[in-house]
C-alpha cells in the first residue's frame, strides 16, 4: 500500500482546513495510508529583518528535510 505523509509548517488552526484534511484522509485511506504531520513554525519577532526571515525559512526546510524518509518522492503543494 502507498503510503502518503502530508508535511504542514504550522497548525492547521482554521476549521475549513482542518474539515477537508479529515475528508481526504476518511477518502483516500481505502487506497492507501495518509498521514498528516505538523511541525511547528519559526517565531519572527514584530518587524523582522530579511536576515531573520531568510534564517526561520531555513530552519523549517530542515525541519522538512529531516521528516523526509529516504527514497522518497516530493511534491510542493
Amino acid at each position: 500500500m502507498i503510503r502518503i505523509t502530508v508535511l504542514t509548517v504550522g497548525k492547521l488552526k482554521e476549521k475549513y482546513l482542518r474539515e477537508g484534511c479529515d475528508e481526504y484522509l476518511k477518502r483516500l485511506s481505502p487506497y492507501c495510508k495518509l498521514t498528516l504531520l505538523e511541525l511547528p513554525e519559526e517565531r519572527l519577532p514584530q518587524s523582522p529583518s530579511q536576515g531573520q526571515i531568510d534564517a526561520a525559512l531555513e530552519k523549517e526546510g530542515q525541519a522538512i528535510r529531516s521528516k523526509l524518509p529516504p527514497n522518497t518522492s516530493l511534491v510542493c503543494l
